[in-house]
C-alpha cells in the first residue's frame, strides 16, 4: 500500500482531542518519533530522509489502537526464525483477503510457547488494518477480564466494554489463559459475555494464546466453540527469541544511535 492511500485512510479514523493530547505528551521534542524532528535517521550506518507526517500519523494510530511501542517499528519483514516460512505468509494472506475475511467474520488465533512472535505477529495484523483504515483495538486477556468485571460498576469500564472491546471492527486478544478465578466459571463469563456479541455481528477476533487446543476446550467450552468456527490456528514452534535476538538487536541499534522507522 502506497504512503498517500495509507494516510488517506488514516484520516478517516477520527482521534478525539482528549485522546490526542494523552498522545501527543508521548512524542520527543519535535513531534516525530523517529527522527525528533532532525528530518533523517540513520539505520544499519545509512542515513535515511525521514518522512514524518507518516511517521506521526502511524503512531498516533497506533495508539489509538492501543498497540504498544514496542512493536510499532518491527514488521513481518521482521518476523524470523523457523517459523517464519509458515507464519509470514498466512498472515500476508489474511490481510490480502481481508475483505472478504471481514464479511464472514473470520479470525486468527496464534498458539504456541512463550516467546515465539504470536504477539509480534498478531500486531501486525492489526497494524496493516490500520493502514487499511479499519477501526481495531489490542487488548491482553487480563485486561478483558478486569474491564469485563469493573463494568457491573464502573461508567467508563463499562463504555469500554461496549464501544471497543464487543463493538470494534477487529480486536486483538492476546495472552488468553486460565487461572483458578475460572473453577467459578469467572473467566468463562466475561470472555463469553465479549465473544458471543462478535460472532454473533461477524467481528473478527484475533487471539494469541499458550494453551493447547484441548485445554483451551477444556477451560473455555462455549467461547472454544465460537471461535473454532471462525478462526484459522496458527501455530508457532520456535525458541524464545525476546530474550536472545530480538534484544541483542535493540542493543545494538541503540549503542549505535539508529532508529526503525515506524512501520
Amino acid at each position: 500500500m502506497d504512503r498517500d492511500t495509507i494516510l488517506a485512510n488514516l484520516k478517516h479514523q477520527k482521534i478525539s482531542d482528549e485522546a490526542f493530547d494523552r498522545i501527543s505528551g508521548m512524542y520527543p521534542p519535535g513531534g516525530c518519533p523517529t527522527c525528533a524532528g532532525k528530518k533523517e535517521y540513520r539505520l544499519d550506518f545509512v542515513a535515511h530522509e525521514c518522512d514524518c507526517e507518516l511517521q506521526i500519523a502511524l503512531q498516533k494510530h497506533y495508539f489509538r489502537a492501543n498497540i504498544g511501542r514496542e512493536y510499532h517499528d518491527i514488521c513481518l519483514q521482521h518476523f524470523e526464525g523457523e517459523d517464519a516460512s509458515t507464519v509470514v505468509p498466512a498472515v500476508r494472506t489474511y490481510i490480502a483477503d481481508f475483505d472478504n475475511n471481514f464479511h464472514y467474520g473470520l479470525g486468527l488465533t496464534f498458539t504456541g510457547p512463550y516467546g515465539t512472535g504470536k504477539t509480534f505477529a498478531l500486531t501486525c495484523v492489526l497494524k496493516e488494518l490500520v493502514k487499511q483504515g479499519r477501526n481495531v483495538y489490542f487488548t491482553t486477556f487480563e485486561q478483558l477480564i478486569n474491564v469485563w468485571g469493573d463494568s457491573w460498576h464502573d461508567a467508563n469500564a463499562k463504555r469500554l466494554l461496549e464501544q471497543k472491546l464487543k463493538s470494534v471492527e477487529v480486536l486483538g486478544l492476546d495472552e488468553l489463559k486460565t487461572d483458578p478465578r475460572n473453577a467459578s466459571g469467572f473467566l468463562q463469563n466475561g470472555l463469553d459475555s465479549v465473544i458471543r456479541y462478535r460472532t454473533a455481528n461477524l467481528l473478527p477476533t484475533l487471539v494469541t494464546t499458550n494453551m493447547t487446543s484441548d485445554l483451551e476446550k477444556s477451560e473455555f467450552a462455549k467461547v472454544y466453540s465460537l471461535l473454532a468456527a471462525k478462526n484459522t490456528r496458527i501455530e508457532t514452534h520456535g525458541h524464545d527469541r525476546r530474550m536472545q535476538e530480538v534484544r541483542q538487536r535493540n542493543h545494538q541499534l541503540a549503542q549505535q544511535g539508529e532508529r526503525r522507522p515506524v512501520c
